[in-house]
């Protein structure tokens, strides 16, 4: 496999299950090694960058995180100042205010002494998101962001997303199984079947009636969003 990905890039990552998302996540993230050749971040191998400065310029945020353990949500955002605090080193003015504009941007602020275990799914996710964007860094990666969020929400997150993409410059890869939000959002789609990246360009080259037959091994329908005009995929009605 061999990509290239821009600085500023908002890429949704969509296939069935099993077909290799997670697996390229994981790769970018640097938790799981390439079986061969390299990846290279800003022209330089993983393997230059310690975990510290790796932090410092990549967040990750994992689909459907769970905690056993009873930390506030406030200070589980915090944790997200870890890659920039020497051992023993107590928080700055510069990181309070990160974490506090992180959790007022995900909108978790009122909930900053609740228990994450007391939160729902929903809560729980924008807590971890708030978490990735106090880290401050130039990339994040989000599989299925939208997991347990209700309809409000999901778009909500991904206008959110858009916001950090165009103000901050942002690089952002998200794995998403809804195929019509990063359709709406993303700028470039990456399609995955059987580990394999099988079609690569903007919604609008690679949403095709016969990429999704392929992929999905099922015929879909495709509008347009009226507003933006963007693809839309539709599932056939059910058979009287």
């Amino acid at each position: 496999m061999s990509l290239a990905i821009e600085e500023g890039e908002f890429i949704g990552v969509i296939g069935p299950n099993g077909s290799g998302k997670s697996t390229f996540l994981h790769g970018l993230s640097g938790i799981l090694p390439p079986s061969n050749g390299e990846i290279r971040l800003f022209n330089k191998p993983y393997s230059n960058f310690s975990r510290r400065e790796f932090a410092q310029v990549m967040a990750v945020v994992e689909a459907a995180e769970t905690h056993t353990f009873q930390f506030s949500v406030g200070e589980l955002v915090e944790m997200g100042r870890t890659p920039y605090l020497k051992r023993l080193q107590p928080f700055s003015n510069q990181d309070r205010e990160a974490v506090r504009k992180a959790m007022e941007a995900t909108e978790v602020l009122a909930l900053e002494s609740r228990p994450i275990n007391e939160l729902s799914s929903g809560e729980r996710q924008r807590v971890f998101l708030a978490r990735a964007l106090a880290q401050e860094t130039d990339i994040l990666l989000l599989d299925e962001p939208t997991t347990h969020l209700d309809l409000k929400h999901q778009v909500e997150s991904f206008q959110f997303l858009t916001r950090l993409n165009r103000e901050h410059n942002l690089t952002i890869i998200c794995i998403s199984h809804d195929i019509n939000l990063a359709s709406e959002y993303c700028s470039r789609l990456l399609i995955f079947k059987e580990g394999l990246i099988i079609a690569d360009g903007s919604p609008e080259e690679v949403l095709t009636s016969e990429v999704l037959e392929s992929v999905f091994g099922k015929h879909f329908f495709l509008g347009n969003h009226p507003q933006s005009g963007r693809p839309f995929v539709i599932n056939p009605a059910k058979k009287k």
